[in-house]
């Protein structure tokens, strides 16, 4: 069967298979969470990025995304484990090509599809970060959260109320 559209979405996971994460959500929302091993922003945001796992994992899939030239299957596991993110499934897309697909630029930065398969939300997770080395002493506007609840509950989804903060996302 020949997949075309958000359905044909697929990435290489750490478990050394192809994965197609909106066929894998089974019929909840899909969350993919873009990262680098090497983005400082990104690291800062890894208890958050296990506190959205831990709220929503009944309700939606939740993948992290290692957008990074260099990554291994164990150099992911091991940075996982090291940032205390136990949860979501740990996908590599070495080349950019999954980033790309959801219009993903900048590390870290999230993709939002509802439980039909339609990419609901593109953009940062909070705006915790204001510049690259500048941040707040805590977030003010939860964009990520927002889109997500507004997802599940069949709403209109905000756009992210300003531009992700982090590492840009090298592609092929």
């Amino acid at each position: 069967m020949l997949l075309y559209g958000p359905a044909a979405l697929h990435a290489q996971g750490v478990d050394g298979r192809l994965h197609y994460p909106l066929r894998e959500a089974s019929g909840r929302a899909l969350i993919l969470v873009f990262i680098t091993r090497e983005c400082p922003v990104c690291n800062e945001y890894a208890p958050e990025i296990e506190r959205i796992y831990r709220t929503y994992r009944s309700k939606a899939m939740i993948a992290l995304v290692f957008s990074d030239r260099y990554v291994t299957a164990s150099t992911a596991k091991t940075h996982a484990g090291e940032f205390g993110l136990k949860g979501p499934a740990l996908f590599l897309d070495p080349v950019g090509k999954l980033a790309t697909a959801c219009n993903v630029g900048v590390t870290p930065e999230a993709a939002v599809f509802s439980p039909g398969g339609k990419e609901t939300y593109t953009g940062r997770i909070d705006d915790l970060f204001y510049s690259y080395g500048s941040h707040r002493d805590r977030a003010t506007t939860h964009d990520l959260r927002r889109a997500i609840d507004a997802t599940l509950a069949g709403d209109s989804v905000p756009k992210a109320s300003g531009p992700p903060v982090g590492c840009a996302i090298e592609t092929q």
